[in-house]
């Protein structure tokens, strides 16, 4: 064998190995076959280094689409939070090709991490929540410090618990643990995904992926449940608002009857209604509705703002 180095004539660094296998007719490699084959490689590195930018920057380019894409898929599901948390898992196994992913929520007021979606499913029922205290396993160390974690051997792991594989028959074989952060830096979940598809295991362009995504999934989260508290918070005014209304409500037959004889004169409620020194509590309670549209009538506001008498009456 024949192992060459071939570097960058313009920053002088080794970027690829050149080697050549068995020597044909059972010779041995010479010095002469080395200058050869630096030779060679003097002007492919340059072309090979170029290649290798051009590569790294679509896929950078395409990173930057995908994340784009995952802005536009989130942010369409604020009303829902649960199918926006389904829409954050398909959308973290697509960027990096992982078998399965949960998500977990944090909720501080009990410090516990509570998943209700499971890799595309969700339940309904609140006692078929999976809930576990924000300290313990793998997702509660990402929950407790903030840090990544790629695990490479989920069973090697100190942190890794194996009961939830062997009452599934899942089988584990390497983990990439990412805390969800809002845009104030505080954390509202714990995303974990499970098993590189395309590789032994997940890589640090994955990990720089999922930090990204990261962000995006933070800011939808946190607008989702914000979004849910508002609309809580109108319906219950909106329900509010109606028992009001229902108990002020004024049936037509009420106003019909209170019009039936028409506006009566002041002077037929008293003789000394008009008076400044006459006493509003002399007036018996069933005409003091009555008494209020007289003396609208007689100040003109019914004619002078074009009052419809009903609805005055009303």
């Amino acid at each position: 064998m024949l192992c060459v180095p071939v570097m960058c004539r313009a920053t002088g660094q080794l970027v690829a190995l050149g080697c050549a296998f068995n020597k044909k007719a059972g010779g041995h490699y010479t010095s002469m076959d080395e200058q050869i084959i630096r030779h060679c490689f003097r002007f492919t590195g340059t072309v090979l280094t170029s290649t290798m930018s051009v590569q790294k920057e679509q896929k950078l380019k395409i990173e930057c689409q995908a994340l784009l894409q995952v802005a536009k898929n989130l942010f369409t599901h604020l009303d829902n939070v649960t199918v926006l948390l389904q829409e954050i898992i398909q959308e973290a196994r697509n960027l990096t090709n992982a078998e399965s992913c949960s998500v977990f929520l944090l909720e501080q007021n009990n410090k516990e991490l509570v998943a209700k979606v499971f890799d595309g499913g969700f339940v309904t029922d609140e006692s078929a929540e999976f809930r576990m205290p924000a300290d313990q396993g793998i997702a509660g160390h990402v929950a407790t410090t903030g840090e990544i974690l790629n695990i490479k051997d989920a069973y090697a792991h100190p942190l890794f618990y194996r009961g939830v594989d062997d009452s599934t028959g899942f089988r584990t074989r390497n983990i990439l643990c990412f805390p969800i952060i809002d845009e104030n830096g505080e954390i509202v979940g714990v995303a974990e995904l499970c098993n590189k598809i395309n590789g032994p295991w997940f890589t640090k362009f994955d990990e720089d992926l999922a930090l990204a995504f990261s962000i995006y999934c933070g800011i939808s989260i946190v607008h989702s449940l914000l979004y849910k508290k508002v609309n809580e918070a109108q319906y219950r005014s909106h329900l509010a608002n109606e028992m009001m209304m229902y108990h002020m409500k004024v049936t037509n037959e009420e106003v019909m009857r209170l019009l039936q004889y028409g506006i009566q004169p002041l002077s037929k409620i008293s003789s000394d209604f008009a008076d400044f020194s006459y006493t509003p509590r002399s007036v018996p309670l069933e005409d003091t509705t009555m008494a209020i549209i007289s003396m609208a009538q007689d100040l003109g506001f019914i004619a002078d703002f074009k009052i419809e008498l009903k609805t005055l009456a009303r």
